[in-house]
């Protein structure tokens, strides 16, 4: 017998922030329902868009997005970004280890900060996992996780988290990668090997 969760959805917002000249920055917030223990921006995988800009809330099927309130329902108030106003056409593929996306999240820090002092973590799903990597050795964060890496290069050529130093990581991380998965760019044995 399948036995399925449910737990009702959390007080959330959007928010939209200035980050770069004309450039806008769009999140979820999800609220915990008592005191925050601790806060997490949520970077989903593929091109990284939830298109918040269409309107009706997130888009994104990606299991981190549809988990923020399991986050929440344990005290974590969860920042699921979207893509900035400059990416909506392209997304964020290719562009995760830019100087524009850190500062995005740098702004985006800021802004959490006035909000909670609670630790913050970087949490990332496949391609987002990249973003993590590229981010989680320079901002001051309390920690990373890395879910389903992005640990092979694809037909696409696109980013893996290796292509970041790694060494400039020094906060704790989580490597979490499941069994079964069959994704041939996030392949269920490389987390020994990434983690090291």
């Amino acid at each position: 017998m399948l036995t399925i969760l449910a737990y009702p959805l959390r007080a959330e917002t959007e928010e939209t922030i200035k980050t770069r000249d004309d450039i806008t920055l769009s999140f979820v917030v999800t609220e915990p329902d008592g005191p925050t223990k601790s806060a997490a921006i949520l970077f989903t995988g593929g091109t990284g868009k939830i298109k918040l800009w269409k309107g009706r809330g997130p888009r994104g099927k990606n299991f981190l997005v549809r988990s923020r309130n399991h986050f929440a329902k344990r005290g974590v108030l969860t920042v699921t970004v979207d893509v900035p106003s400059d990416r909506r056409r392209k997304g964020v593929v290719f562009w995760r280890d830019s100087d524009e996306h850190r500062q995005n999240i740098v702004t985006l820090i800021k802004w959490i900060k006035i909000k909670t002092q609670a630790p913050l973590w970087l949490i990332g799903t496949s391609c987002g996992s990249a973003s993590v990597a590229y981010l989680a050795g320079s901002l001051s964060v309390d920690g990373a996780v890395f879910i389903a890496t992005v640990t092979e290069i694809s037909n696409a050529r696109k980013p893996t988290a290796y292509d970041a130093d790694l060494r400039k990581i020094k906060v704790p991380s989580l490597v979490f990668h499941h069994q079964e998965d069959t994704c041939v760019v996030t392949p269920a044995d490389s987390p020994p090997a990434f983690a090291a």
